[in-house]
């Protein structure tokens, strides 16, 4: 079994700083990037799919703060909202790789992207 560093995005062929900096940063802080535009495309797409799923896990964990940010976003929100509202508790690593963290924690498999 390989486990791959936290920054890395699995299946993405990314880093979460890159993917976070493209679909998360508001527009005026978005950086430049060399990412093909059908892989934007996709990633956006990705975006606003539902993410009923994953909130309902992280509801689950009986943490105060993750259940208050389900309660702000709601049940009906998209990943970019969870990503979005997912931010200030991100620390260090980001909100993209840090919830992917936590995910994979909680369950195996479970994908933010």
């Amino acid at each position: 079994m390989q486990v791959l560093p936290c920054f890395l995005a699995r299946h993405l062929w990314r880093t979460w700083p890159m993917v976070e900096a493209v679909c998360v940063a508001a527009p005026e802080r978005r950086l430049m990037t060399t990412v093909a535009p059908r892989t934007l495309r996709r990633w956006w797409a990705r975006l606003w799919r539902l993410v009923t799923y994953v909130l309902q896990v992280l509801s689950a964990v009986r943490q105060a703060a993750l259940a208050e940010l389900v309660a702000e976003i709601g049940l009906d929100a998209t990943r970019r909202a969870l990503l979005v509202a997912y931010l200030p508790l991100a620390g260090v690593l980001g909100a993209c790789a840090s919830l992917a963290n936590l995910l994979n924690r909680l369950r195996p498999g479970l994908r933010v992207m």
